[in-house]
């Protein structure tokens, strides 16, 4: 039948029992007679006469779902006052994220200025990238700038699907209005708030600052695009008025005049006018001393990427490059030189240079002291404007000229001021350092000008002169082929190519072909003698 395995028992001899209890670790046993404690049986004696396992959670899930009634607790209505706090709350949480942007450089003292009684001391998270921070300034700047459409039941706009079936009668009923948080002016002090909350770390918060002026762009185009209908009725435009509020802000709280954060908003804001740029001529005239380089910078570039406000920019800065003062001046003609000779705008600077040098031969400025005088306070103190200057000024010439035909003298004739001459040359010479060929244009206002004009013209041409040398192929070709009267002038070009080097073969040839062909005096010859003689 069956067959049993041949298993042999053996008894565990004493050597392997010496080895096993030498290699296993010694258990330290008690006896069965230890106390059992009072818990323990009460778990034990629990488990014994347990009948059945208990239920799952998921079981007990599904229990509770098949109770029956099961209705929701009453809605509890909340004041209007702690609506308004919950609100304000929601929105100090929102703009507090940006604590996490700066990392080690914002403090939780700092953070809790924004919101009362409220201090943050999470530290930076590692998943604040640059991707993140873009989707958090558009989410802020649509919150603060959103305007709720509703129709005039009070009820919200139905969602796509139902929209979509809808007639188009129902959607010309809908008409978009202002949040209400409890107070009419409540939008307006919500953006209150985001300025302040960007203008406290502006260079920082560039990003929201632009998202926001984007979404008040959009809502003042949506307003344009409805205002024809009759039944719209929203939100007046105001990202001008925003813009210019931020301009202002951004100057009264920047420590920093090298600071270029305003003139990365302007060039990247979606809209400017002449607004704008009159905002920022006006800071120029206040701060001169301190932020006037960065405003001519921004005027320049808003000059160059900005077409539609590019006459307004251009004619500011083209306007001070004949300023009384010397540094508004000079940094101002660095602007506009960059554009000659290759960008569009060089046809306008040049045109504006040229007229500048013509002004020369018609009637001098009024001096400085004559202007204060005539903006003097007019009839029941009002103070005069510049029609009444130029009646007043008008009205002492005649007089002079009444007094000067009784005693039967003439009159003196007002003469140019040094100071005035070289303010309206500054820009010309400037011009030409870059385009030659426009020097040419200087001869014809040098032999009409008055003698004191052309003594100042020769007296301040050095630089150019300098500049240009013998090499340059226009001024030769004008030394060749000067003007009648401007004799002067020439002698004194070649005296300055004499002295700032010694005379070349190609400056002894022009002098000397000149000498031939227009039969001049000796006194051309003088400079060349000069020059090989130093030399």
């Amino acid at each position: 039948m069956f067959l049993q395995p041949n298993v042999k028992q053996h008894k565990p001899s004493s050597t392997k029992k010496s080895v096993s209890s030498s290699s296993l670790p010694v258990i330290k046993t008690e006896s069965s007679s230890a106390a059992i404690s009072a818990s323990e049986l009460k778990l034990s004696n629990a488990m014994e006469n347990r009948s059945q396992p208990l239920a799952s959670t998921e079981e007990r899930a599904n229990q509770s779902f098949r109770m029956q009634p099961y209705n929701l607790a009453d809605l509890q209505p909340v004041p209007e006052d702690q609506q308004l706090k919950l609100l304000a709350m929601s929105k100090q949480r929102l703009l507090a994220a940006d604590y996490f942007t700066q990392g080690l450089q914002s403090s939780p003292t700092n953070i809790s200025k924004r919101a009362v009684g409220a201090t943050y001391s999470v530290p930076r998270l590692l998943t604040w990238d640059s991707t993140t921070k873009i989707f958090w300034a558009a989410l802020i700047s649509k919150i603060f700038t959103f305007s709720a459409p509703v129709n005039d039941h009070g009820s919200q706009i139905p969602s796509t699907s139902s929209s979509s079936s809808s007639s188009s009668s129902e959607l010309e009923d809908i008409k978009p209005v202002p949040i209400d948080t409890g107070g009419i002016n409540d939008q307006e002090e919500m953006k209150k708030q985001l300025l302040n909350f960007i203008l406290e770390d502006f260079p920082n918060r560039y990003d929201l600052a632009l998202a926001w002026l984007h979404e008040e762009r959009y809502h003042d185009m949506q307003y344009t695009r409805r205002q024809a209908s009759s039944s719209y009725v929203g939100q007046q435009p105001t990202y001008y008025d925003w813009l210019l509020r931020l301009m202002d802000g951004s100057v009264s709280t920047s420590t920093n005049p090298k600071d270029k954060t305003l003139a990365k908003v302007l060039l990247a804001a979606p809209a400017l006018n002449n607004d704008v740029i009159e905002k920022i001529h006006s800071m120029m005239q206040q701060q001169q001393t301190t932020r006037f380089v960065m405003c001519v910078a921004t005027l320049r570039d808003l000059a160059t990427q900005r077409p539609p406000v590019r006459t307004r920019c251009l004619s500011i800065l083209l306007g001070l490059c004949t300023d009384p003062d010397v540094k508004a001046r000079s940094t101002a003609i660095a602007a506009v030189k960059r554009w000659i000779p290759l960008h569009p705008i060089s046809k306008q600077i040049e045109r504006h240079a040229v007229d500048t040098i013509h002004a020369l031969l018609a009637e001098p400025p009024l001096p400085v002291i004559k202007k204060e005088e005539a903006a003097t306070a007019g009839p029941n103190g009002a103070t005069a404007t510049n029609d009444t200057a130029m009646v007043a000024v008008k009205e002492e010439g005649a007089a002079t000229k009444s007094e000067g035909a009784e005693t039967n003298e003439q009159p003196a004739s007002p003469i140019w001021e040094e100071q005035d001459v070289v303010r309206h040359l500054d820009l010309f010479f400037a011009v030409c350092t870059k385009k030659h060929d426009l020097l040419g244009n200087l001869f014809p206002v040098y032999t009409q000008a008055t003698p004191p004009v052309q003594r100042y013209i020769r007296q301040h041409i050095y630089s150019l002169i300098t500049s240009l040398g013998i090499s340059s192929e226009a001024l030769v070709y004008l030394v060749k082929e000067y003007q009648p009267g401007s004799e002067t002038l020439i002698l004194r070009i070649l005296k300055i190519l004499c002295d700032t080097a010694p005379s070349t073969p190609a400056l002894r040839a022009l002098v000397k072909d000149i000498y031939v062909r227009k039969g001049l005096r000796a006194k051309f010859m003088v400079p060349i003698f000069t020059g090989q003689v130093t030399a």
